[in-house]
């Protein structure tokens, strides 16, 4: 398993994630690693497309 995958799964065992208000409404989500850190703040823009997107698909 990658290191990323390692992360996530690791948060997503939190307790304190259950906690947040996201979570509580089931509005937690995983985006590419490399989209952030690849592009610095630029890739905000990226992220974004990618959260509007998986708004549509659900």
């Amino acid at each position: 398993m990658s290191e990323s995958k390692n992360a996530a799964l690791s948060f997503s065992q939190n307790p304190l994630l259950s906690t947040l208000k996201a979570a509580k409404n089931h509005r937690v989500y995983t985006v590419q690693q490399d989209r952030w850190w690849t592009y610095g703040f630029l890739g905000v823009n990226k992220l974004l497309d990618d959260l509007f997107n998986l708004e549509i698909c659900i």
